[in-house]
């Protein structure tokens, strides 16, 4: 067999797996598709070493965040978490005391109005805050620092580094380029663009409940 003969079959047979596995038509995407890929259910070692340089990268970034940006960030956080750790309510605004009068749902009206006068922000935002919180307080670490910088890292690790990654990882779903190679090297400047955002950087490891959301 000649050289052109056996490195031309071999172009035709991958040619032939391309069109059946649906990967020479650029409409046609499989989900399926690399090694790190979370539908089968496992991250493999290359998602987890994305995930831990993301959240290096971000508890850096906290680390060189020493301002102030909006009162949210303690209102809609730090405050509520710390009334239901340590008792004192006295910082709460009007979105998490406004109660209804009604205690029980007889009718569809009750219902609504129970649904416009209850609190507008839900506790489930706050739950890692809180939970912090109550560690620091059992171990008897619940120094100012802790209390006012802890949830700031933690964010950082549960919400930014989560986010950076979430790019990295649907970045593969939004480019049309063939092969695993070109594929790669966009995910990679997708991930570049989202942790070189000032705005990232400046508010996205900050305790919003939209930073969360």
């Amino acid at each position: 067999m000649s050289f052109g003969e056996r490195h031309g079959g071999n172009q035709g047979d991958r040619g032939r797996g391309r069109d059946r596995s649906g990967r020479g038509n650029n409409n046609n995407f499989n989900f399926n598709d690399g090694n790190d890929s979370l539908l089968s259910g496992n991250m493999t070692v290359s998602s987890w070493r994305i995930f831990i340089c993301c959240c290096i990268f971000r508890i850096v970034n906290v680390l060189c965040i020493q301002s102030q940006f909006d009162p949210d960030e303690y209102w809609q956080n730090l405050e509520p978490a710390y009334c239901g750790a340590f008792g004192n309510c006295d910082g709460l605004t009007w979105e998490w005391k406004r109660r209804s009068s009604i205690t029980s749902i007889d009718s569809v009206s009750d219902f609504i109005h129970l649904g416009l006068k209850g609190p507008i922000r839900s506790y489930v935002s706050i739950l890692p805050t809180y939970l912090l919180y109550h560690v620091a307080k059992f171990l008897h670490i619940d120094s100012s620092w802790v209390i006012s910088r802890g949830p700031v890292f933690l964010n950082a690790i549960l919400v930014a580094a989560p986010t950076d990654w979430s790019v990295w990882f649907m970045a593969k779903w939004m480019t049309k380029s063939e092969g695993k190679e070109q594929i790669e090297n966009s995910r990679l400047w997708y991930l570049y663009a989202s942790l070189t955002s000032w705005f990232n950087a400046y508010a996205l490891v900050r305790t919003y409940s939209n930073s969360l959301e």
